[in-house]
This record gives structure tokens, sequence and C-alpha cells, in this order.
């Protein structure tokens, strides 16, 4: 089942769900400018052109919400289908990212060796769209290195400190 538009509330964050169903997770946090996808294992029995939908979907979440931070857990996604035109939908996807102003891209590794390989190429063009991207072995990690401006901009503000 599928929720759109559903607003949780997690400590002091206002995380905003954007979609939830048994492939995927999508999330947007306003306040700290943080926009997270989680691919689930079901994932696997997407069909390629499925696949692409989805990402595409991200892509227009990316528009509209314009995140500073984009993080990705392609962990549990393993992408069975190459259907060669991989490359064109990417940059396609840089291309969002960048006009929306991502500044740092941060994932977590497919457990799958060839979707691993797959995305890390894919994703190592990011840097020619100025964003910056990094993998990482744990979502804590990811997510610290993607917050860390915004935590310092957060001491600042409250100790009265300019930079």
């Amino acid at each position: 089942m599928c929720v759109l538009l559903q607003r949780i509330f997690l400590s002091k964050f206002t995380v905003m769900l954007l979609l939830i169903d048994e492939f995927q997770l999508l999330q947007n946090n306003k306040e700290t400018s943080l926009f997270s996808m989680e691919w689930k294992s079901a994932s696997s029995r997407l069909h390629y052109k499925n696949v692409a939908r989805r990402f595409m979907t991200i892509a227009s979440y990316i528009d509209k919400y314009k995140p500073r931070f984009v993080f990705a857990n392609f962990d549990q996604m393993v992408y069975k289908q190459l259907w060669g035109k991989e490359s064109q939908f990417y940059w396609k996807i840089h291309s969002v990212m960048k006009n929306a102003g991502v500044q740092k891209f941060a994932y977590i590794k497919s457990k799958d060796k060839l979707t691993e390989v797959l995305f890390d190429q894919l994703l190592s063009n990011s840097e020619l769209n100025k964003v910056e991207v990094k993998a990482f072995d744990t979502q804590e990690e990811a997510k610290a290195w993607l917050l860390s401006d915004y935590r310092i901009r957060e001491l600042q503000n409250k100790f009265a400190i300019s930079a």
C-alpha cells in the first residue's frame, strides 16, 4: 500500500513521507534540506522500466523540494537487467540534482556486486555536475557527513558565532 504526503514527526524534525511501498521509501526533511531514498529488497523484482520510472519520480521530487543533500540506501537493491541506456538516464537525474542545487550525495552501496559496480560508475559522473558524491558503509556515517555543515550552522546560530 502506498502512502503519499503523510507527515511524520521524528524528534524535533518534521519529515515528509513522500512514498512508501514494498519497493521503496522516499522522505524529505525540509528543515535539514535532506532528501532520503531507500530501496527495499523487493525492488529486485521490478522490471528495468519500472526502476526507470521510480528514478524519474525521485528526480521530480528533488526538482520540487530542492534539497541540498541527498541520501540513497542501495544496500538491498539488486538491478538485474542492463538495458544500455542507464548512462543517459542517470545524466538526466544528475542534471536535475545540479539544477535543484544539490551539494552532496551520499549512498550506501548494494550488497549485489553487479549493482554496486553499475551505480559506482554512474554516480561518479555526478562530480562533473558539481555534486559531491561519497559512498558509506552505514546510514549514520552517511547522514553525519551530509549534515555536517547543517550542524555547524545550527551551533553557530545557537551560540551566535559567525563563520
